[in-house]
């Protein structure tokens, strides 16, 4: 077994929106030939509501501090491709995340550092980008100031001096629909 260690990389500052900061990528996750599970959870297989997205548009509603959500890309939107999580600058990944996603909202308090933990049961993207837009949800063409995202790896920490709205997403592959929890630390 290959030990990994985690990477820090430094974000300059934004004078777009006002953010300085690290980001954190945790790359511990699983990545066995015959499972793209970092779930130790038993909800893989539990049955997860598939209704649409309450909206507005892609979102299923609002993730706040210390909150962990469960949910299933099934029955997402559909809005992001991996031409979408490049061009915004969130990852590169020689995975096409051209599948289901599901998105919820973020407003984060200023001079506080955030970490979203992703634990999911099939291969999976976390992504987290500023977006002040209330009524509609980031597409391709859409100018985003800020992404941090993972492919496979499961955390991302970001901080922001000042108030921010983020929408935080998971994505995954056409066909590879799962469960997933996402979970929200502010410090």
């Amino acid at each position: 077994m290959t030990t990994r260690t985690p990477i820090l990389i430094l974000v300059a500052a934004s004078s777009l929106c006002g953010c300085t900061g690290a980001v954190t990528f945790d790359d511990t996750a699983s990545d066995t030939a015959d499972t793209n599970s970092t779930s130790t959870s038993g909800f893989c297989d539990d049955a997860l509501d598939t209704s649409p997205p309450p909206g507005p548009e892609c979102l299923m509603g609002t993730i706040t501090c210390g909150e962990t959500v469960t949910g299933t890309t099934e029955g997402g939107s559909e809005i992001w491709d991996q031409d979408f999580h490049e061009s915004v600058f969130c990852f590169v990944s020689n995975v096409d995340f051209d599948g289901l996603e599901r998105m919820w909202a973020f407003d984060q308090a200023a001079d506080t550092e955030v970490t979203v933990s992703m634990d999911h049961c099939n291969t999976a993207a976390l992504s987290v980008m500023s977006w002040s837009d209330t009524e509609t949800c980031p597409t391709s063409g859409s100018l985003v100031n800020r992404c941090e995202g993972s492919d496979e790896s499961g955390t991302v920490s970001f901080y922001a001096d000042r108030e921010t709205r983020w929408v935080i997403g998971v994505d995954t592959p056409a066909g590879q629909e799962g469960n997933f929890s996402l979970t929200v630390t502010c410090n």
